[in-house]
């Protein structure tokens, strides 16, 4: 090696020249990271990168190797920490309710005793560990009776603490009534415990049947009881009046029973007058709409001036001593009204 006394540094020659090339480029960032690195990396991350990470084009640093090289091989140059989550422990026992990130989830927040690192207690009704299983229900439970206790006094094979020991027995006194039992209808016990007494129960035997007494006079198939015997029938001496029958418009009968007559029931919405006018005798005493305003006979204003229709005046006659004829002073008639339809 020759040595340049002006600018009092070594020249390097042959191998040393190498050497210093070599030791140039380390310095420079263009060697590849060591499994050293790469591995300190993927820890600190929590991932699995790959060389390539930091070299685009090996063995040439890109920006992310470079600012790791200068960090003097940092991890969190390459993946900085994210923010934390937030979670929330109100009774401080350690856990969140938030789960995820922050944990195990904390089913009550409230209680510091209860918690996913707690201890089933399998008599206090609660589920302490958080794994949705209470007391006996959880296998890890501690503290739980082997063998429930189970009182039969009647000896029917049901008792009355229930639970583990199978359905109630609403009466340990008797065993006739038990779950297992039949409902009797008539001895006012509810015999299988399922809260229903005698004819309540759907299940009971021996129940008296109830017969439903139907007059059907006119034998048209409806009776005038309704209810359980049917639709009511309005009239049971004409059997063409039943609830099934067709309204007859111009007949002046409730046909159906509806309480409607003729036009006034929306079946005979359209109504069709007859010949007869509504003003002559024949046509006022026919119990017929007969010119569809829906009133009959004397109801309609048109029949006011015939004589049936016409209200009773009272005729005051004068009698001398000795008449013979009516023995009263006022005799009641009708006007003639003259009409002969």
């Amino acid at each position: 090696m020759q040595i340049d006394r002006t600018m009092k540094t070594a020249t390097p020659t042959g191998v040393s020249a190498a050497i210093l090339m070599i030791t140039g480029s380390l310095f420079s960032g263009m060697t590849h990271a060591t499994p050293t690195y790469l591995s300190k990396v993927n820890s600190y991350c929590g991932a699995s990168y790959s060389c390539s990470q930091c070299h685009t084009n090996p063995p040439e640093l890109n920006s992310t190797g470079q600012a790791f090289a200068k960090s003097g091989h940092d991890p969190a140059t390459i993946c900085p920490p994210a923010t934390p989550p937030t979670c929330t422990d109100s009774d401080g026992d350690g856990y969140a309710v938030e789960g995820g990130n922050c944990g195990p989830i904390d089913c009550n927040d409230k209680q510091a005793a209860v918690n996913p690192g707690a201890v089933e207690n399998c008599t206090n009704g609660k589920d302490d560990n958080c794994n949705g299983l209470i007391d006996t229900q959880d296998p890890t439970a501690v503290g739980c009776p082997t063998t429930p206790t189970c009182t039969d006094a009647d000896g029917d094979g049901y008792a009355f603490e229930g639970g583990a020991c199978g359905p109630i027995d609403c009466d340990d006194n008797n065993p006739a009534v038990n779950p297992g039992a039949v409902e009797n209808c008539t001895n006012g016990t509810d015999d299988n415990c399922n809260g229903l007494v005698d004819a309540q129960d759907p299940a009971a035997v021996g129940c008296a049947t109830t017969s439903t007494t139907c007059t059907d006079a006119d034998g048209d198939g409806y009776a005038i009881e309704g209810g359980g015997c049917g639709p009511v029938d309005s009239n049971d001496s004409n059997p063409a009046v039943n609830p099934e029958a067709k309204e007859n418009c111009s007949n002046g009968i409730d046909d159906n029973g509806n309480g409607l007559i003729d036009g006034a029931d929306p079946a005979c919405a359209v109504c069709v007058p007859t010949s007869r006018v509504e003003k002559k005798k024949r046509a006022c005493t026919d119990g017929a709409d007969n010119d569809c305003n829906g009133l009959v006979d004397c109801a309609d204003p048109s029949c006011s001036s015939t004589r049936n229709c016409k209200p009773a005046r009272t005729k005051k006659h004068h009698h001398h001593e000795g008449d013979a004829g009516s023995s009263s002073e006022n005799d009641t008639e009708q006007e003639n009204d003259g009409d002969n339809d």
